[in-house]
């Protein structure tokens, strides 16, 4: 099979790779690994593509990052203009390459590039839909909007992507949903559950005494660690008001919270994001540390999730948490919230679920688990429910299946 990936970031292959850069990546060396012929189009990238296998032959369209568009307009109007005229750039390139015709799967990341080859050129892709918040929608979530003409022009370009985005899951050969939520919020689509992998040579086993004494983290404390964007919907609020319940009842908790305080995956922007800056304030007199970003690649991001008694994920809304994952692959027990495709990957065997916005529900989890005796065994089981259900080449599969329909 030949296969175009479409990619919009620059990053697919660097050391500054995204979740959804990592996935495009992934599949891709799986894909040669398999015997297909792949090629890569992407913007051009500032790092090398170290990561990314040589078979996988790369072309880069000149257009512009997401986030670059997202950063340069205040203006939430300006920016969606923007980014449709960025794309429809892109997709123009994307036609005019020799690949765009050889190919027997043009495998899209993102829903406007998507909706312009399906619904303006006919061509049929399969589309995998990463981030579609708006079909895991749930009352827990309830962020309060200010009012005035940025927040309706916001509302009113919510309203056109989802609608966008909903009509290329309809229109693709194949669309593919990380949980079995996107079925259920487009009755009649083509779409796979197919979830993201994880590279397991990449996540060694180690030993938690080992990383607590790298840390210097005592052996009896309790420690919780969360990963990700210090924002709204990853529940960072959440956390924050468990763990000044839980404090009371465990003498030595300690939470460690990694995540860039800007909101966006970029370890170069210092920036303090106003949601993230109320977050250490509210966290004074708790016993937690932010960490700042720490990329997943390395041995320090590693050290820190193989050294926790749990990992917590309470997020809102959740595509599907590949730290998830990574926690499970360092042996660490995980308490996600029932949203998304995190129950999808947490049984009991491995750790717990909570609803989105419980807090007082995921305090009590944490106690629960730190008087369980179930801990170890829970230690022993992730990494062999991780090894059985999630390595890529193994999702790469299910993607060529879903690719052959």
């Amino acid at each position: 099979m030949r296969i175009l990936e479409a990619a919009v970031s620059g990053t697919v292959g660097t050391v500054d790779m995204g979740p959804v850069s990592t996935v495009i990546c992934e599949l891709s060396n799986n894909f040669t690994l398999l015997g297909h012929e792949v090629v890569l189009a992407d913007i051009p990238s500032r790092t090398p593509r170290s990561l990314l296998s040589p078979q996988v032959r790369v072309v880069e369209i000149a257009a512009t990052g997401e986030s670059t568009i997202e950063a340069q307009s205040s203006n939430p109007l300006a920016a969606h203009v923007n980014r449709w005229r960025n794309y429809w750039q892109y997709i123009r390139q994307l036609r005019a390459l020799p690949e765009y015709r050889w190919a027997d799967v043009i495998h899209v990341h993102h829903p406007v590039p998507a909706f312009l080859l399906q619904r303006f050129h006919g061509k049929q892709a399969c589309y995998t839909a990463h981030t579609p918040v708006w079909s895991m929608a749930n009352p827990q979530d309830r962020t309060v909007k200010s009012g005035g003409l940025k927040a309706a022009i916001r509302s009113m370009v919510s309203s056109f992507d989802v609608w966008v985005e909903k009509d290329a899951i309809r229109r693709s050969r194949s669309s593919v949903g990380l949980g079995s939520y996107l079925a259920d919020a487009v009755p009649g689509a083509p779409v796979s559950v197919i979830p993201n992998g994880i590279d397991l040579g990449a996540w060694p086993v180690i030993e938690r005494s080992a990383a607590r004494r790298e840390l210097g983290i005592a052996d009896d404390a309790f420690v919780v660690v969360f990963t990700g964007r210090i924002t709204h919907i990853k529940g960072v609020d959440v956390l924050i008001e468990a763990l000044a319940t839980a404090q009371r009842r465990i003498d030595k908790l300690q939470a460690i919270v990694i995540g860039p305080l800007s909101g966006r995956f970029d370890s170069r922007d210092s920036t303090v994001e106003p949601f993230a800056r109320s977050m250490m304030d509210k966290a004074q007199g708790l016993p937690v540390r932010f960490a700042g970003f720490i990329n997943n690649r390395e041995m320090l991001y590693k050290q820190h999730l193989a050294a926790a008694d749990l990992f917590v994920l309470p997020s809102r809304r959740e595509p599907q948490g590949l730290v998830v994952l990574e926690a499970l692959a360092m042996g660490t027990p995980v308490i996600g919230s029932r949203t998304g495709g995190i129950p999808d990957m947490i049984n009991e065997d491995v750790g717990y679920l909570v609803e989105p916005g419980d807090a007082a529900g995921l305090a009590a989890c944490i106690e629960t688990a730190h008087d369980s005796s179930r801990l170890t065994s829970m230690r022993s089981a992730a990494r062999a429910h991780v090894e059985q259900n999630y390595g890529w080449p193994a999702i790469a599969k299910r993607y060529l299946a879903a690719f052959s329909r």
